[in-house]
């Protein structure tokens, strides 16, 4: 049953209908968070949430590799997270928990 949703079926395009959709949902999506926890949550919950969506972010690329690898498509020239971006959760974790400064401004200051 697994298999069904592990195997690349490449119907997915760019700037179609299904894409601007799944955009649209993300974009209300994080602005009604955004709102709702500065509003309504104090320091501690709000850096609770957080911590648990960049827990979320880096298992979702652990478990890319994972599938990518089921199904026999990993390369570990594009696949392995030694980009930026697919880095970047790994790092966020860290940062956010270490509370440091020259940490936060080292990787973000452009």
């Amino acid at each position: 049953m697994l298999e069904r949703f592990l195997v690349p079926n490449g119907s997915f395009v760019n700037y179609t209908a299904e894409h601007f959709v799944s955009l649209t949902i993300s974009i209300i999506f994080s602005v009604y968070v955004l709102y709702f926890g500065k509003k309504y949550w104090n320091p501690e919950k709000q850096r609770l949430y957080i911590t648990w969506l960049l827990i979320l972010a880096a298992s979702t690329q652990i478990m890319k590799i994972v599938i990518k690898n089921y199904d026999g498509s990993f390369d570990i020239t594009k696949d392995l997270p030694l980009h930026l971006c697919n880095l970047m959760p790994f790092v966020m974790v860290a940062v956010m928990w270490a509370k440091n400064r020259k940490w936060w401004a080292s990787f973000f200051s452009g």
